[in-house]
């Protein structure tokens, strides 16, 4: 019985694991600059979050950009992570899963597109 119920719980392990989409996305390496700590935090999408270096305390956090979803598909596969912070002198810059580079000034908040979409519109149909 005990080997029955192993065998059982393996083939579900690798059922779901066979169903998922998409791995995880990899954790975005911190940068700091003047005492403060940027993240991309996988829970806000598309947004930059400063927080003090000494306290952790979040600062102000900034939508980059944004992703429009089809509600006909699932969504972990629409999703359009940030994979990549760094800066370039005062510019924060910042990549995504998609190509897509985007230059922050962190002292007025200010969003450049360099390239890709500040819009990821998954929800635009292909045309017949």
């Amino acid at each position: 019985m005990k080997r029955f119920l192993a065998l059982a719980c393996a083939a579900l392990a690798l059922a779901i694991t066979a169903d998922a989409k998409r791995a995880a996305p990899t954790e975005v390496t911190t940068v700091t600059k003047d005492g403060i700590v940027y993240t991309a935090p996988h829970e806000l999408m598309g947004c930059v979050q400063a927080k003090s270096g000494k306290s952790a305390t979040p600062v102000w956090f900034k939508q980059i950009y944004v992703v429009k979803y089809d509600t006909d598909l699932e969504k972990d596969v629409q999703d359009c992570f940030i994979t990549n912070l760094r800066f370039d002198g005062d510019i924060l810059v910042i990549t995504n899963e998609s190509g897509g580079v985007f230059h922050l000034d962190p002292k007025t908040l200010t969003v450049k597109t360099v390239s890709g979409k500040d819009v990821i519109d998954r929800t635009a149909k292909k045309p017949k």
